[in-house]
């Protein structure tokens, strides 16, 4: 049967990859796809549990009826040959997708004639996003990630968390801490992290904090699973050793794969924040001074003592031109 058709625009299968996920076949069969005029993309959304619905697809081009096939998402639905209209019963996650009705026509053609893409709404009680697991925390060694892809229903939007803060310290459990230089491989450092909370996270049920070794710590890593939107929004990783570098990350749950924030810290070194003074080490001199300044365009300088620091003491500053071309350098000692 020749069928005469309106003018339409023609395309090779071959630059319609996002046509249908098996273009393949039509291309090896040189077939060649093209709509009713402009295609008509109709958006229907469904709350879940909806009895009865019906995607109507025209099957007239002018005047001559067309045998009708149906895909969904880029899959024929074989049970539904010749049929103008495709129903949905007792709507449900497993009907969201993409569907096209469309015909064969002549000289080995394809075409378009509609597409309907239907959306699943989910009630909050029957959680769209997921839910969240029974325990607050779940440690573990391998991190997956739970994705919006996971719950075909998800369609809203699912934000980042707020501002990472990070901050490092020596453990509390580090009862002698001079004794620091005794241990062979000492891992006294714990860096606590804490974000907040934005205001539309409706659909958030959880996060995920992770840890991934840089540089001389690449393949160390781990993460903890938080079960909670709002009861815990800190964690701690503990047990890290001296000058290490770790890129820290907050993904809220479910993932989209986007919507985490991230920051990178190091760990000094034993040698840098530890050097012994005399015949004794004083944990104090090993963090004498934090939050060194200097204004600009003068000479002066400024610090504060740490919460390491338990007595005063003198201090010597040793300062060096950064010029090339200047060789001033010396030291000063100031007097409490």
């Amino acid at each position: 049967m020749v069928v005469k058709l309106p003018a339409v625009l023609w395309t090779f299968v071959t630059v319609m990859s996002l046509q249908c996920s098996d273009c393949l076949n039509s291309v090896r069969a040189n077939r060649k796809i093209r709509s009713s005029s402009k295609i008509i993309t109709e958006i229907i959304e469904l709350e879940e549990g909806t009895e009865e619905t019906y995607l109507n697809c025209s099957t007239n081009i002018n005047g001559t009826k067309l045998k009708v096939e149906w895909k969904k998402d880029g899959v024929i639905i074989s049970e539904l040959h010749s049929w103008d209209v495709c129903p949905i019963y007792d709507a449900n996650c497993d009907h969201d997708g993409k569907y096209t009705c469309f015909a064969n026509g002549s000289n080995s053609t394809v075409i378009i004639l509609k597409e309907f893409v239907v959306k699943i709404l989910a009630t909050q009680d029957n959680s769209a996003c997921g839910t969240a697991g029974e325990e607050l925390v779940q440690r573990s060694e391998i991190c997956i990630v739970p994705t919006t892809q996971d719950y075909p229903c998800c369609h809203y939007h699912i934000p980042p968390p707020g501002m990472l803060h990070l901050s490092r310290k020596i453990s509390s459990d580090v009862k002698n801490k001079c004794k620091l230089d005794t241990l062979k491989n000492p891992t006294p450092w714990q860096i606590d992290v804490a974000w907040n909370l934005t205001h539309n996270a409706t659909w958030i049920w959880g996060w995920q904090v992770s840890f991934s070794g840089l540089d001389n710590s690449v393949g160390v890593k781990g993460c903890v699973q938080i079960n909670s939107k709002s009861r815990l929004l800190n964690w701690t990783f503990d047990g890290l050793p001296f000058g290490s570098k770790y890129e820290i990350k907050v993904q809220a749950l479910p993932s989209d794969l986007t919507n985490y924030i991230y920051q990178t810290i190091v760990l000094p070194k034993k040698r840098d924040i530890c050097k012994k003074i005399g015949r004794k080490c004083h944990w104090e001199i090993c963090f004498p001074v934090e939050n060194v300044q200097q204004e600009e365009m003068s000479s002066v300088l400024t610090w504060h003592l740490s919460k390491y620091h338990k007595t005063l003491h003198d201090f010597e500053i040793y300062y060096s031109s950064s010029d090339v071309d200047c060789s001033d350098s010396g030291r000063r000692k100031v007097q409490f």
